[in-house]
């Protein structure tokens, strides 16, 4: 267990306001190496949203860390069946964009995938 005094994503969007398209990539980056990680061994997250995402340190530079692993299942890479993800991941992913910044650009496409992703689950 790690002490992640820098506090949740969720509180560091909400104070910033909004990101620069360079620190918003940043972010995505790392959320997106997690998952990565995550499902290369077997792990499903099921929770992804920026609460469950903090940061070790208080500093603009501080290291973004996953968190809250309760509703995480193992799964075999690869194979057909996969868990049922929670609908609220789509809302929470929506709502990272959006704030982000990143939702500025191509909004309507972005809008549509989480619309098709939704409906297939």
């Amino acid at each position: 267990m790690e002490l992640c005094a820098g506090g949740e994503l969720f509180d560091r969007i909400v104070k910033k306001g909004h990101y620069s398209e360079r620190e918003a990539a940043k972010l995505i980056k790392t959320i997106v190496g997690v998952v990565e990680g995550c499902h290369s061994l077997g792990v499903m997250h099921r929770d992804l949203k920026p609460e469950n995402f903090l940061f070790d340190t208080p500093s603009d530079d501080a290291t973004l860390k996953a968190t809250d692993f309760g509703l995480s299942v193992f799964y075999k890479p690869g194979s057909a069946s996969f868990p049922s993800f929670p609908d609220q991941i789509h809302f929470y992913l929506f709502f990272l964009f959006i704030r982000i910044g990143i939702g500025n650009v191509g909004l309507p496409s972005i809008l549509r995938m989480f619309l098709i992703i939704s409906s297939t689950h």
